[in-house]
């Protein structure tokens, strides 16, 4: 399975996604998005890295919303 580089700009509650390269390995994944990140300008999106079978799988695990985190503990 390659990995999968995407730059994400959440316009409100949508997450608009581009696909930025596919790579096999993740040395050079990871090489690019340190890359990428480096010379990107904040305001337009994060830069992301994702192992998935296939584009279709990788954008629909980047575009999932995690439930918020359980309030348990002496901190709430």
């Amino acid at each position: 399975m390659p990995y999968y580089i995407y730059r994400i700009v959440a316009l409100g509650p949508v997450r608009r996604l581009e696909s930025l390269g596919e790579h096999a390995a993740y040395g050079e994944a990871a090489a690019e998005v340190k890359r990428l990140r480096g010379s990107a300008d904040p305001a337009l999106g994060t830069i992301r890295m994702i192992f998935a079978e296939n584009p279709l799988k990788a954008e629909e695990l980047l575009s999932e919303t995690r439930p918020p985190e359980p309030m348990v503990g002496d901190d709430y």
